[in-house]
């Protein structure tokens, strides 16, 4: 797990300190999207690594989460579309070939009313 709070260079940051001004000195350690967890990694085997400070921008690391969940569930969105606009095709086809293979019945037109009978 690596920081994701580039420090005073995040447009967060940046962002939070124009709309606060300039009498106030704001550090980024203070900024509202600031946050630090400490992240225990798995031990590998017998060896237990120690435990790192993350400084993390709260609202990245939300995106990366969200992502993470929303990326495989818009495959499967996708996929489900392909599929059924397949199956779509394949009975348009099918329509289009029982259309072909009917017999049409002859156009007859009555002289006095101009209309018309038949497919």
């Amino acid at each position: 797990m690596e920081d994701t709070c580039v420090g005073e260079r995040c447009w967060f940051y940046l962002l939070v300190k124009e709309l606060v001004g300039s009498g106030v000195d704001l550090e980024f350690k203070n900024c509202p999207f600031y946050q630090e967890m400490i992240f225990t990694p798995d031990p590998i085997g017998e060896t237990a690594k120690s435990a790192k400070v993350i400084k993390d921008c709260v609202n990245r690391r939300s995106l990366l989460f969200t992502l993470e969940e929303l990326y495989p569930r818009m495959r499967g969105v996708q996929s489900s579309q392909e599929e059924m606009r397949n199956r779509t095709s394949e009975a348009t086809r099918v329509f289009s070939d029982i259309l072909k293979i009917l017999p049409r019945k002859p156009i007859i037109t009555i002289e006095g009313d101009k209309e018309r009978i038949g497919g």
